[in-house]
């Protein structure tokens, strides 16, 4: 016999209930259980498990309408009935051809010429090598502030190389020199460029002594020199007034310009 799905389920579940019981019945009652497993031998559940077979899906069947195929005389009579179709200019076109490739390129002209090339270096072309001058620099005189300091010369002074080599070469002389690093900006502008600026309230001098040469050959023939100063401590305001009769224990106030002090400060600790 075979169960229905949820029948059979409702089975399980009660013969789950009554196994699960027994325990508490024995701890109470155990003559009980005596009787109860005596009583199950004989009359208890019974059930049989076997795999279901698969039944085909039921379709309802669908009746269909009772047709009979058009004559070739109805089939003429059904298309008469739909308008014309209107022919236009453009449904027949002419076949699309790519575009035609392009001519292969001539050869051009056949020049005989030995490879390798023979080992021939022709030397530049001799001139006259000018004195080297100095034809620009920066800052000069009193400045309120100095980022760097910037060299040119008219002559190339290095040849084109790395930084690292090219800034072995340095003509100039700084005093004093603050902490900062120089390189050349191409073959003929030296820079000097400070850690932050050049410290205030500081007189400094810049020379290239005489004799200088350049890459090219041209020589310094007159040393050049200048010198550029960075802005000194300004006094604001002060506190009492020196024409006005005061105690002995008057509380006296400076105040100065606080950038030039701090600039200052710092390069004095150093």
């Amino acid at each position: 016999m075979t169960l229905p799905r949820r029948q059979f389920v409702s089975l399980l579940l009660i013969y789950c209930f009554a196994v699960a019981s027994i325990p508490s019945v024995s701890a109470r009652n155990p003559s009980t259980i005596v009787q109860q497993n005596t009583s199950d031998d004989d009359e208890g559940l019974r059930f049989r498990l076997s795999e279901g077979a698969d039944q085909p899906e039921v379709r309802p069947a669908t009746n269909l309408a009772p047709s009979t195929s058009l004559s070739n005389a109805e089939t003429e009579a059904v298309l008469k009935r739909l308008p014309p179709i209107k022919s236009e200019t453009s449904d027949e076109t002419d076949f699309a051809l790519r575009q035609q490739s392009l001519p292969p390129p001539r050869t051009g002209l056949t020049v005989m010429q030995p490879f390798p090339a023979a080992n021939e270096v022709v030397p530049p072309p001799s001139s006259t090598v000018g004195p080297l001058e100095v034809i620009r620099y920066s800052p000069e005189g009193d400045v309120p502030v100095a980022p760097s300091l910037s060299i040119t010369f008219s002559q190339p002074m290095i040849a084109v190389t790395s930084q690292e080599e090219a800034a072995k070469y340095v003509p100039v002389k700084l005093a004093p020199e603050p902490p900062g690093k120089w390189r050349w900006i191409g073959t003929k502008t030296l820079l000097f460029e400070p850690d932050g600026r050049f410290p205030m309230a500081t007189q400094f001098s810049v020379s290239v002594p005489v004799g200088t040469k350049s890459a090219i050959g041209g020589t310094l023939s007159n040393a050049k020199a200048w010198t550029f100063t960075t802005p000194t401590p300004t006094v604001k305001t002060t506190y009492p007034d020196a024409n006005t009769p005061q105690r002995l224990d008057t509380l006296m106030f400076v105040a100065l310009d606080s950038e030039s002090i701090r600039r200052r400060c710092c390069r004095q600790s150093k």
